[in-house]
């Protein structure tokens, strides 16, 4: 179960949409501070963080390399020859296989950066960082799933996805006449597979573990083996002066015993 928080592009403090998969809660227009606080009262839940996609250059490609190494650098060549112009200091995220294909996202480095950076001063640390249009259901040919944000369009079909302002996306819609619409209700948004931009320089770092407890407990150990030796040290001088003292006595016996010898 995951909650989900779509930033609001005209402002990387609010949330447009938020959605709770656990709680079945969805709700409108809030600051990622509030919403921050419903995701620390649940720590172990996942947390996805989703930026606009106006900016994002989204395709669905078939892939049959296993290293991710391999898979990048195939899936950015795919993404240059498809594009006019590559996009500038990009990053991609690339999600699982399904039936054969994956879906890829590349988005500027700087639009994650500014979006991470505010959502983390409100509190809100996500373990997934993906784009909105990425979160709709899959398509099948000629189908195209719409979610209206309200004057924006995510649209996913088969092929990829784009967000765009409604008068723009409706017309990139009527170009294929034969496209069958489906409006997304909120409840149908996951982040089950999603790309995600949550890796390399933005992988989330795990708290580090609380060592006070066993700092102290090992300081109180080093403390009595201290006191432990240095006892047997003080023991071992005060035999070894005893016997000394017993030997010397020991041979002055024996001389007078025995002068000469």
């Amino acid at each position: 179960m995951t909650f989900i928080a779509f930033v609001d592009p005209s402002d990387a403090g609010m949330a447009k949409c938020w959605r709770d998969t656990e709680t079945k809660e969805t709700g409108w227009n809030a600051p990622l501070a509030e919403l921050a606080a419903r995701t620390v009262a649940a720590p172990k839940r996942p947390v996805c963080l989703v930026l606009a996609g106006e900016g994002a250059i989204t395709r669905s490609m078939r892939l049959p390399m296993r290293r991710q190494r391999d898979l990048d650098r195939a899936a950015g060549l795919a993404l240059d020859d498809a594009l006019a112009a590559p996009i500038e200091d990009r990053l991609l995220a690339i999600g699982p296989d399904t039936d054969g294909s994956r879906q890829v996202v590349a988005l500027p480095q700087a639009d994650i950066e500014a979006a991470l950076e505010a959502a983390q001063a409100a509190g809100f640390d996500p373990d997934i960082i993906s784009v909105d249009h990425a979160l709709l259901p899959a398509m099948e040919v000629d189908q195209a799933a719409v979610f209206d944000f309200g004057g924006r369009y995510a649209v996913r079909t088969a092929e990829g996805g784009f967000t765009a302002e409604r008068g723009f996306a409706e017309v990139l819609l009527t170009l294929q006449p034969d496209m069958q619409r489906f409006a997304v209700d909120p409840v149908q948004l996951t982040a089950e597979g999603v790309p995600n931009f949550r890796t390399g320089a933005f992988v989330k770092r795990k708290p580090l573990p609380d060592l006070r407890p066993y700092l102290l407990a090992a300081s109180i150990a080093v403390v009595a083996g201290v006191v432990f030796l240095a006892g047997a040290l003080t023991e071992g001088l005060r035999y070894a002066g005893a016997a000394d003292k017993l030997q010397a006595e020991a041979e002055a016996n024996y001389s007078r015993a025995y002068p000469g010898q």
